[in-house]
């Protein structure tokens, strides 16, 4: 029976391992790009929110983007910013003017006109070279599961660890706060993070 009871605990942590690795990948590779450009380096990830270049790029997608405007052509994605907009923007490039300067034309996919005015060269960030579909992390219902679910842990294990039938000794045996409650409440946290995001922000752009 403790052997039963070991071999599913050591089962659990490698799931909620796992599923938390998953649900950072974002975020890892964000914050991976944000070091090594402190580097120097001339590709970083960013984080897609809204549904504005959908089908292309979906919110939640993680796109790759070599900084510069170096080889940027019309029907290439690109990111920019705008000063009135507080996030970057990616967007496709449906025209390009160099008289007197170069400036970009730009159009979500799923929008039916393109942007007010141009992108000037110093407003981009960057030309997307790659898409990680990131996006499968984001949908709402991966999402309330991966809320649910950990919140219903938690709760269990709290209300076991102060059980009546629990002894004193018990309840030092199996503190509240261990690693697999550690783990439950991060997933959580990011879970309720990026569900924030897709209710709020998401629908913006």
């Amino acid at each position: 029976m403790m052997k039963k009871k070991k071999v599913l605990k050591v089962v659990l942590n490698v799931g909620l391992i796992v599923a938390l690795l998953v649900s950072i990948t974002p975020s890892i590779l964000v914050l991976y790009s944000f070091l090594f450009s402190l580097a120097g380096a001339d590709r970083i990830f960013m984080p897609v929110i809204g549904y504005s270049m959908a089908p292309a790029l979906m919110n939640g997608d993680t796109i790759l983007i070599k900084k510069g405007t170096e080889g940027i052509q019309v029907g290439d994605i690109i990111s920019f910013k705008v000063d009135s907009i507080p996030v970057t923007i990616v967007h496709r490039v449906v025209d390009i003017g160099e008289n007197p300067i170069l400036t970009f034309r730009t159009k979500g996919d799923a929008n039916e006109r393109p942007d007010k005015g141009k992108i000037t060269a110093d407003q981009v960030v960057g030309k997307v070279v790659h898409i990680v579909p990131t996006r499968l992390l984001m949908t709402s219902y991966i999402l309330f599961a991966s809320i649910l679910m950990p919140a219903i842990l938690i709760l269990v294990r709290i209300f076991y660890c102060f059980s009546k039938k629990n002894t004193a000794t018990k309840r030092f045996e199996y503190p509240i706060l261990n690693s697999t409650t550690i783990i439950l409440m991060t997933i959580l946290a990011l879970s309720g993070s990026r569900l924030l995001i897709l209710l709020i922000l998401a629908p913006m752009f």
